[in-house]
């Protein structure tokens, strides 16, 4: 995971699912990484534009290929599952309406 992303929410679970776009920056570092970048949010609560975010990312080639976790702003704790070297998902596990969000250069 590395360089500029386009990041968007895709198959909210519930009603109640927080909705989000932006852009993001993957540092591509090894084993821990950090993902950084501004969102705009759609929530019950009302709208947020321009929020600052940031994640923390640990992905293992061995044994899970491309299978790891996250952390922070961004789908707060969660699995992160690399698909392709320009496309990653993540899925929230503390999100009580989650969605899948998908990160594509």
């Amino acid at each position: 995971m590395s360089g500029r992303y386009a990041g968007s929410t895709t198959t909210p679970a519930t009603l109640g699912a927080v909705i989000f776009s932006g852009e993001f920056t993957a540092d591509g570092a090894i084993a821990t990484g950090n993902i950084t970048g501004t969102e705009d949010i759609g929530a019950a609560s009302g709208p947020s534009f321009g929020v600052a975010a940031n994640a923390t990312y640990s992905v293992s080639s061995l044994p899970t290929n491309g299978r790891g976790s996250t952390g922070g702003s961004i789908g707060g704790s969660g699995i992160v599952y690399v698909v392709s070297t320009s496309k990653f998902v993540v899925v929230s596990l503390s999100d009580p309406n989650p969605a899948v969000l998908i990160f594509e250069q």
